[in-house]
C-alpha cells in the first residue's frame, strides 16, 4: 500500500499533463501511445511478479506503470513545447524522484524534501504566503517547519 500510494501521489503532476496535451493540441497520437505502453508494461511486469511476489508484485507492477506513464507525460509535453526544462522545473523533478526516500523514512524523505525546497530555491517567500493562506489549521505546524528552512 506504501509503494502504491507514494508512486500515484509522486507521479499525479505529470499525470495532469494530459489535460494540457488535450487541451492545447487535440492530438490523440500521444494516448495511442502512451496507453499502449502503459498497459504492455504493466500486464508483463505483473505476468513475472504476481506468481513470484503475490500482493507486492501487483503494487510493483502498478508503480512502475505510474512511472512509465509520467515519464512519456513528459516526453511528449516537453516535444510539444507544454512544458520547458528550466533550472525550478528540473530541481522539482529531482525532488520529486527523490521523494521515494520516504519509502524506507518518512522523516527522512520530509527532509530532503524541505532541504531541497530551501537550498534549491524552488519556493519563493510568495509562494509560501498563497501556501499559508490555503493549508488547512490541522497542517499548520508543517508551514511552521517549513519556515525554518525557508
Amino acid at each position: 500500500m506504501k509503494i502504491l500510494v507514494l508512486f500515484i501521489t509522486v507521479t499525479m503532476p505529470f499525470q495532469i499533463l494530459s489535460t494540457f496535451l488535450i487541451a492545447l493540441n487535440k492530438n490523440y497520437r500521444p494516448f495511442l501511445v502512451i496507453g499502449s505502453a502503459s498497459a504492455i508494461e504493466v500486464v508483463l511486469v505483473s505476468f513475472l511478479l504476481i506468481p513470484r511476489m503475490g500482493i507486492l508484485g501487483a503494487g510493483i507492477a502498478q508503480a512502475g506503470n505510474a512511472i512509465v506513464t509520467s515519464i512519456l507525460y513528459v516526453i511528449f509535453s516537453l516535444k510539444q513545447g507544454i512544458i520547458t526544462l528550466d533550472r525550478k522545473t528540473i530541481y522539482s523533478i529531482l525532488l520529486i524522484s527523490l521523494s521515494s526516500i520516504s519509502l524506507f523514512s518518512w522523516v527522512i524523505g520530509a527532509l530532503v524534501i524541505i532541504l531541497g525546497l530551501k537550498f534549491l530555491g524552488i519556493i519563493t517567500n510568495k509562494e509560501m504566503a498563497l501556501i499559508q493562506k490555503f493549508i488547512p489549521p490541522q497542517l499548520r505546524f508543517f508551514i511552521r517547519i517549513l519556515n525554518l528552512f525557508i
